[in-house]
């Protein structure tokens, strides 16, 4: 909200206002006689410049001064995108997009840690570099976000949707994933070490020399993935894992679908 000056101060300003058109006129009705046309035509045009002088100057402070209000709010709604309070999370997530901050990159780089913006829109949105520790993003529309070098480890991203979405270098260690919908999804170098990816869709995800040590990959579809490179070390899978065509996973399956942790290639 803008602040107003107080009543005192417009007065001072009004009074000083009417003050100088007073010594103005007195000052040159002193050695001239009073003739209202010849004061006109004498003093307007200096007059107009003055007005048109002062007028960029309240122009320039007032944009400076909004400019600096929208700034203290983007921030103040950037952190309140951060709260552990779905309902204000959410509140702050609708205005940064109604307001065009969204899109113009507010939530790159934010401290997300444990931030409830599950079932959010968050299409597109640039979140690289964004710390989302713990966050909880289920049933989030994260489709073609930018998380590059992200943090979400410990994240809730069950049922999300990451389609299309950037990943790379992501640290999603020990995040849930559980029928995260990423196909399509750009994974290289991603850290996803004891991820529980159990019932998630990755086809068409590139996964080249992401690490998926200790993660859980049952009922994963890889169907078309890029898995060039990557770390499968103890990962898990079960009967229900489909692979990309000629890959061939560590690991045993047993009988009846007991899972197996894989051995070191």
């Amino acid at each position: 909200m803008r602040r107003r000056l107080p009543w005192s101060a417009t007065r001072v300003g009004m009074a000083c206002l009417v003050a100088g058109l007073l010594v103005l006129a007195g000052g040159y009705n002193y050695p001239h006689a009073w003739w209202l046309s010849r004061f006109v035509a004498d003093v307007y045009p200096n007059s107009g410049a003055d007005l048109v002088g002062a007028s960029i100057v309240v122009l320039l402070i007032d944009r400076s001064t909004r400019a600096r209000e929208n700034e203290e709010r983007r921030r103040q709604l950037v952190r309140e995108c951060g709260s552990s309070d779905h309902t204000v999370a959410s509140r702050a997530l609708l205005e940064l997009d109604s307001r065009g901050w969204l899109a113009e990159g507010a939530l790159a780089g934010a401290e997300l840690i444990g931030a409830d913006l599950s079932r959010s829109r968050l299409v597109a949105v640039d979140l690289a570099r964004a710390s989302l520790i713990g966050a909880n993003l289920e049933g989030a529309d994260l489709s073609r976000a930018a998380l590059v070098e992200a943090a979400l480890s410990g994240a809730n991203l069950s049922h999300a949707v990451l389609e299309w979405a950037i990943l790379i270098d992501a640290s999603i260690t020990g995040a849930d994933l559980r029928r995260a919908d990423a196909a399509g999804a750009k994974l290289m170098h991603a850290d996803l070490r004891h991820a529980d990816l159990r019932g998630a869709d990755l086809t068409r995800a590139d996964l080249s020399r992401a690490d998926l040590r200790g993660a859980d990959l049952c009922a994963v579809n890889f169907t078309d993935a890029k898995l060039d490179a990557a770390v499968l070390d103890g990962m898990r899978y079960d009967a229900h894992t489909r692979w990309p065509a000629g890959f061939n996973p560590p690991g045993l399956i047993l009988p009846g679908g007991q899972l197996q942790k894989a051995e070191a290639q």
